[in-house]
Formats: structure tokens, C-alpha cells, sequence
């Protein structure tokens, strides 16, 4: 009876670990890419979108432009934004569908370490870890 009862217990491991070897695979986000631990530095940064053509991170601090006027975007510098409430999430969306010229300062907090947004929305595969920005305060700067 303890031999079969090893047996199963190790089927099911082996079941398990296949599993999740083939979310990991097929690059499907899981709970694991989130991003957990909030700076406890709360911060106001300017930010615009860039619409790479890409499952990644799409908005950049705009320190990075006016620091440097022949500044080219570069993906390492982009980061993720997560809203702290859905009231704020609209805001965030309408404001990608008429983005031209326009920049958000948002206030928050980044998460201490990269990962994924837990409001992102993945297209086509998982996207790369970048520096995850919490909001809770949102303004539109033309």
C-alpha cells in the first residue's frame, strides 16, 4: 500500500511540474510575474505613451527626453503602469486612444523589483519584465 501510495504522490508531481513547465513554455503569464513589494517612496512622474508594436512596456518617464533633446526611446527605459482603482484604469485607456502631444502625471509608487502590471493585457505572449509605476492620482498635461 506505501509503494502505490509513492507512486501516485510521484505521478501527480510529475503532472504538476509538466504543468507548469509549459505555461513557463509557452510564455503564459502567471501570478509568479507579478510584481509585489511597493518603494515606500511616493513620487509624481510625467509619462508618455509609446506605441511600440510589441507585448511590452509602453509608457516612458519623460525626464529621459528633456534631459536629452536627441533622446531615442530605448525599451530598457520603459515601464509598466498599474492603476490603484478601476476609476482611474478609464482614465489610463482614453487617454492611449488620443495621446498625441500629450504626456500624464501620475503620482504613486514603483514596486521595488521588475515584473508585470497586474492591469496589463497581453496580446500574444508574455511581455518582459520592466519597473512597475502603482498609481493613485492621474492628470492629463497637454
Amino acid at each position: 500500500m506505501k509503494r502505490q501510495t509513492k507512486i501516485i504522490l510521484l505521478i501527480i508531481v510529475l503532472l504538476i511540474s509538466s504543468f507548469l513547465f509549459l505555461l513557463i513554455k509557452n510564455k503564459i503569464t502567471t501570478p509568479l510575474d507579478y510584481t509585489i513589494i511597493l518603494s515606500d517612496k511616493e513620487e509624481t512622474i510625467d509619462v508618455y505613451y509609446v506605441n511600440w508594436a510589441c507585448d511590452c512596456a509602453q509608457w516612458i518617464e519623460t525626464k529621459y527626453s528633456k534631459s536629452n533633446p536627441e533622446y531615442v526611446t530605448n525599451e530598457k527605459d520603459c515601464i509598466y503602469l498599474e492603476s490603484e482603482n478601476l476609476q482611474l484604469q478609464e482614465i489610463e485607456d482614453k487617454f492611449i486612444e488620443n495621446s498625441f502631444l500629450k504626456r500624464l502625471r501620475l503620482t504613486g509608487n514603483f514596486y521595488k523589483n521588475k515584473g508585470l502590471s497586474r492591469t496589463y493585457y497581453s496580446q500574444f505572449e508574455k511581455p518582459e519584465p520592466a519597473r512597475v509605476f502603482r498609481y493613485s492620482k492621474i492628470e492629463i498635461v497637454k
